[in-house]
């Protein structure tokens, strides 16, 4: 049987790939200083969990070699060509960048090509641009997206080297306990600071999504829920918020404690489906911006940029603290502003990058490695 359908994460993961929108935010607006936003890169540990469990949910029984090639193939066309996109847009801008300060002696913060180089480039092409080798180049949020493909990898050739799911599970465990363990030994244990160690935090967040999807039963139906269910949901949700937002500088390690908080609300979500919790999140705006989610996290970066550049040159915004001044009314104004354009270019990217090459990809891998057509659940997640 294919698996359940679950847009109820396909929810949760658009909302979290707004947040993060909000953190790569570096103008003055009212609600820069709150927690949760100066914070939200952890919400990229919940795309990691949950690509572990939807991972699992659809390719549990992946039993062959035929089978991990196609897997690998699907998640190559799911992600690499808006990955390839942007990064042709970033090197765009560097080279302009480049003929400006050439031509017109244009002032940049830094030198065009001294960190986005070849050497990076071809790191970003090959996808170990987040795996430690070096500092985070080009679109830098796709260093996640390295991140998963080789836990994509790691994820497929687990499955086939044991035939029981009992055996699977172990293995899922000791790779996330074990990357937990390496991160929680550092002297300064952390999950967003150290470019280095993200390879390992990502293995941490994926296989517990992972090794929670082997232990939990997934309904067909959705049972009759009743409020200590919503509840539990809201608590998890309030208690994951509040772990992102006590983040501090000074207290970094607490932050391995959030995918785990993360785990929580996607195994109350899947448990109980049909609670008003549940049922007001699941509406058409939430829906679409799960499906687009991908590529607003894939784009943002640079739409981000070219507002950024509009004040510095144009409004002649000061800097403090990396933040630009520019005042609560200008700043609210230029975020709404902002996270339009994120959408409106997320619509874009997802109807004439994403999903073309998704469709290319399914029917040149059916035509030339005949295998049993993938299930297509709702939340395909892939890491924003």
């Amino acid at each position: 049987m294919p698996p359940v359908k679950l847009p109820q994460l396909d929810v949760l993961r658009g909302m979290c790939a707004l947040l993060v929108v909000f953190y790569h935010v570096l103008f003055q607006h009212p609600g820069h200083g709150l927690g949760v936003f100066r914070h939200a890169a952890l919400f990229v540990d919940f795309f990691f969990v949950l690509s572990g469990f939807i991972m699992f949910h659809t390719y549990g029984n992946m039993s062959s070699g035929q089978e991990l090639k196609r897997f690998i193939g699907l998640r190559l066309f799911r992600t690499y060509p808006l990955h390839l996109v942007m990064l042709f847009v970033f090197l765009a801008y560097e080279t302009l960048q480049y003929v400006l300060v050439e031509l017109y002696n244009f002032p940049t913060t830094t030198p065009p090509f001294s960190e986005n180089n070849g050497g990076t480039l071809v790191l970003n092409l090959l996808l170990l641009n987040g795996v430690g080798l070096t500092d985070l180049t080009f679109n830098t949020p796709s260093w996640s997206i390295s991140t998963e493909f080789w836990a994509y990898l790691v994820f497929g050739l687990s499955m086939l080297s044991l035939a029981n799911q009992r055996g699977r599970l172990l293995v899922f465990a000791a790779i996330g306990l074990g990357a937990l363990g390496f991160l929680a030994m550092q002297p300064d244990p952390s999950l967003s600071v150290h470019w280095e160690r993200f390879f390992p935090r990502c293995l941490f967040g994926f296989f517990m999504g992972a090794l929670l999807r082997g232990v939990m039963d997934v309904p067909r139906t959705a049972a009759p829920s009743h409020a200590g269910h919503d509840l539990l949901q809201l608590v998890g949700m309030a208690v994951s918020v509040w772990l992102v937002s006590a983040a501090s500088d000074s207290l970094k390690w607490t932050e391995l404690f959030t995918p785990f908080a993360f785990a929580a609300v996607i195994a109350s979500f899947v448990a109980w489906p049909a609670t008003r919790v549940v049922r007001a999140l699941i509406n058409r705006p939430l829906l679409w911006l799960g499906k687009v989610s991908y590529s607003i996290y894939m784009v943002h970066q640079f739409v981000l940029l070219m507002v950024e550049a509009f004040m510095k040159l144009v409004l002649k915004a000061p800097v403090e603290d990396e933040v630009l001044m520019v005042g609560n009314t200008i700043g609210t104004f230029a975020l709404v502003f902002s996270l339009t354009l994120v959408l409106c270019v997320a619509a874009f990217t997802y109807r004439f990058v994403e999903e073309p090459a998704r469709r290319i990809g399914r029917t040149w891998l059916d035509n030339n490695a005949p295998s049993p057509r993938e299930p297509s659940p709702s939340a395909s997640a892939s890491a924003p």
